[in-house]
C-alpha cells in the first residue's frame, strides 16, 4: 500500500499520521469526517489500485455529523468500517485495508471495531514506526480466524438444519453469538456454511447474506409465535431489525435495567427453544 485516506475529526491527529506515514513513502490525504473519506476514496479508486489503498479511521468521532445520530461516537469511525465493508459484501466497492487508530484501549471497543469491518485496531498516539505498526497489524490479522456472526449461524445450523445430532449448545454461546451478529449486520453472512446451505442457488453473496438475516428473522418470529416467548420481541428488534438497545428500551417504554433483565430472559427462552428443537 503506498496510499492512505486519514479520517479523524482532530486535524492535529490527523497531521501528526500523515507526518509519519509520509516519511514512511505514503502519498497521504486528510478527512474530518465520513462524507469527506467517502469521497476522497472514491478519487482514490480512480487513480490508485484497490490493494494500494489503506484507510486509516479513528473510533471516536464526535464531531462527525453524519454518523454522531446513528451511534455512539466512541463507536463513529467503526460505523464507517461496517458501512464500506456492506459495499464490499454487494460488489460496488473493491476489498480494501481499514485500519482503526484510536485512544480507547477497551478490549471490548476493539473487538467491536473489528466485528464491524476494521482489519485491524492500533492504540494511539501516531508514532514514528506507525507504517511498520500497520503492516505488522495487518500482516497478523490476515492469519487470525475472522470475527462476526459465524457463531450464531452454526448454532443455528447445528440446532435446526443439521441430519445428525448436535452438541449441546451453550447459553453464553448463543448470548456472544446474537450480540457478534448484532454488531456485524449482513457482513459475512453470505459467505457462512449456513447461506451456502440454505441457498445454494444464488450466486451472490450479498443475496446470500439478505435471504440468510431473512431466515435468522423467521426463526426467531416463529418462536414468538409459540405464546410463551413475548419478549422475543426484544431480539427482533435488536438482532433482525439491528436496532440499537437504546432505541429498543425507550420503543418499549422500558428502563435500561428492566430491558436488560427482559432481554437476558429472551435469551434463555430462545436458548431453550433451539436445545429443544432437535431432542
Amino acid at each position: 500500500m503506498n496510499y492512505c485516506i486519514i479520517v479523524d475529526d482532530l486535524a492535529v491527529d490527523r497531521q501528526l499520521a500523515a507526518r509519519y506515514l509520509q516519511a514512511a513513502g505514503y502519498q497521504t490525504s486528510m478527512a474530518r469526517s465520513s462524507k469527506q473519506a467517502t469521497e476522497q476514496l472514491q478519487q482514490a479508486l480512480a487513480i490508485y489500485q484497490p490493494s494500494q489503498i489503506l484507510l486509516l479511521v479513528d473510533l471516536n468521532m464526535p464531531n462527525d455529523p453524519a454518523l454522531q445520530q446513528v451511534v455512539a461516537s466512541s463507536l463513529a469511525g467503526a460505523n464507517l468500517a461496517l458501512q464500506l465493508q456492506i459495499q464490499i459484501a454487494n460488489g460496488s466497492l473493491p476489498p480494501l485495508a481499514i485500519v482503526a487508530l484510536t485512544a480507547l484501549s477497551a478490549s471490548e471497543v476493539h473487538q467491536t471495531a473489528i466485528a464491524f469491518g476494521c482489519d485491524a485496531v492500533l492504540e494511539k498516539p501516531a508514532t514514528p514506526d506507525l507504517a511498520q505498526r500497520i503492516e505488522q497489524a495487518l500482516l497478523t490479522s490476515a492469519q487470525q480466524a475472522p470475527l462476526g456472526s459465524q457463531a450464531l449461524l452454526n448454532i443455528l445450523r447445528l440446532r435446526l438444519l443439521a441430519p445428525t445430532p448436535s452438541p449441546p449448545l451453550n447459553e453464553e454461546d448463543l448470548t456472544k453469538a446474537l450480540l457478534q451478529l448484532h454488531r456485524q449486520g449482513l457482513v459475512g453472512l453470505g459467505t457462512s456454511h449456513l447461506a451456502r446451505y440454505l441457498f445454494p442457488q444464488i450466486a451472490s453473496d450479498y443475496q446470500r447474506g439478505l435471504q440468510t438475516q431473512a431466515k435468522i428473522a423467521s426463526v426467531i418470529r416463529e418462536a414468538m409465535q409459540l405464546n410463551v416467548l413475548e419478549t422475543l420481541a426484544i431480539l427482533e428488534g435488536e438482532f433482525v431489525q439491528l436496532h440499537d438497545p437504546q432505541t429498543q428500551a425507550q420503543q418499549l417504554h422500558l428502563s435500561k435495567s428492566e430491558y436488560y433483565r427482559r432481554r437476558k430472559e429472551a435469551i434463555a427462552q430462545l436458548y431453550h427453544i433451539l436445545a429443544e428443537a432437535r431432542a
